[in-house]
């Protein structure tokens, strides 16, 4: 595969989400997948100071919310509505896990997980914890590929990388 032969380091990340507790496997998740979307976001911007970015995505900053940056990079036509419907899903699936002290549970977010796009086909006879994984990775690898130049760092991509994210729009 190789646009996505760890190009960033990302594959610790998902072994760590198999392995986490509910709470930090999704925060990790939908962590890894807001940073890329900066990534992308910023790829499409001229080129920013770091105040400058800090300014846009810090604090109050019209792009410091994970729900607005996907929604700029929808509008900036990084994907469309299927896969802003899956980053969408993983901030709804993520919020509730951030924003309480209460024990949660991945599992009661099975049905949400199966139901996006991007895992379609692909969701049989996996658990929460392995379909959270797999989305990570398939989001976080289209993502990557948005940032850039990708056929200069990995060449073409290869059948399983197409695979993968065959159900991106």
């Amino acid at each position: 595969m190789k646009p996505h032969m760890n190009p960033f380091g990302f594959e610790d990340l998902l072994k760590e989400i198999i392995t986490d507790g509910p709470r930090g496997a999704i925060l990790l998740s939908a962590s890894l997948v807001d940073s890329l979307l900066v990534g992308v976001i910023c790829e499409k911007m001229r080129p920013l100071t770091k105040n400058e970015h800090s300014d846009i995505f810090d604090g109050t900053g019209p792009l410091s919310t994970f729900s607005g940056r996907i929604n700029v990079a929808y509008a900036l036509g990084v994907y469309g509505r299927k896969t802003r419907h899956d980053l969408h899903s993983l901030r709804n699936i993520r919020n509730p896990f951030a924003h309480t002290v209460e024990r949660m549970d991945l599992d009661a977010s099975l049905d949400k997980l199966r139901g996006f796009h991007c895992i379609k086909g692909d969701s049989d006879g996996k658990n929460a914890r392995e379909l959270l994984a797999d989305i990570t990775r398939r989001i976080a690898l289209y993502l990557i590929w948005n940032i850039g130049d990708p056929y200069s760092k990995f060449g073409p991509p290869d059948a399983e990388y197409r695979y993968l994210i065959r159900n991106f729009d």
